[in-house]
């Protein structure tokens, strides 16, 4: 099955979580009164700049954008995928992968608001089960600001049916109608160095459209 494909299982699943995910994973309880702790570092890699539904940002260059071709999703949840080739030529997994979705969702924007953490557990669950991953780990809230804007970051460690793990994040923000809610997933390369650098690629995120 295609990786958009099973991106959009995820989606739908994760939008017919009821009740709420549960999140029994091991995990770094944020502080109830969290708040943004300043400025995303701007990435210094050579970057991209792509445009999504109002929403401008940036990734590195090897990031390619994934046709999905994929009409399953209701009409107010717009998706963008992109994946990193994998060093190997042969592998059929991406070394990573990066997914944005914009939700006109009231019920969604309302949950970002109310219990960021806890939207954030839905939505990571709904993409990685759909994808017959299992998360292992999520770690702290991380609220950061980007400009009068704050976006929530949670890094989770996630692994497939071998058990190799992936690292991964989970972001989102709420906007005055709408929720964006981002995931990315490394399989492979350099686990580490990849989410951070990714991670400075949301301080790029940003809502145009007025």
């Amino acid at each position: 099955m295609r990786l958009s494909s099973l991106l959009t299982l995820g989606l739908l699943a994760c939008l017919c979580v009821i009740p709420a995910c549960s999140d029994n994973s091991t995990a770094l309880k944020p502080s109830p009164t969290a708040q943004p702790s300043g400025e995303i570092q701007r990435i210094e890699k050579k970057s991209q700049v792509h445009k999504f539904e109002g929403y401008v940002f940036e990734l590195p260059v090897r990031f390619k954008s994934v046709e999905t071709g994929d009409t399953s999703l209701p009409r107010n949840i717009k998706m963008i995928s992109f994946t990193a080739p994998a060093g190997n030529v042969e592998s059929k997994t991406p070394q990573e992968s990066f997914v944005a979705v914009r939700m006109s969702d009231e019920k969604a924007v309302a949950e970002m608001r109310k219990a960021p953490r806890q939207a954030l557990v839905n939505f990571s669950a709904g993409v990685s089960d759909g994808q017959g991953l299992k998360v292992l780990q999520r770690g702290e809230l991380r609220p950061q600001r980007i400009g009068d804007q704050v976006i929530y970051v949670m890094p989770i460690v996630l692994s497939n049916n071998d058990g190799t793990e992936i690292l991964g994040l989970a972001a989102a923000s709420a906007g005055k109608d709408h929720s964006i809610n981002i995931m990315y997933m490394g399989f492979s390369g350099d686990h580490v160095e990849n989410a951070k650098e990714i991670e400075s690629c949301l301080g790029t995120f940003e809502y145009e459209a007025k």
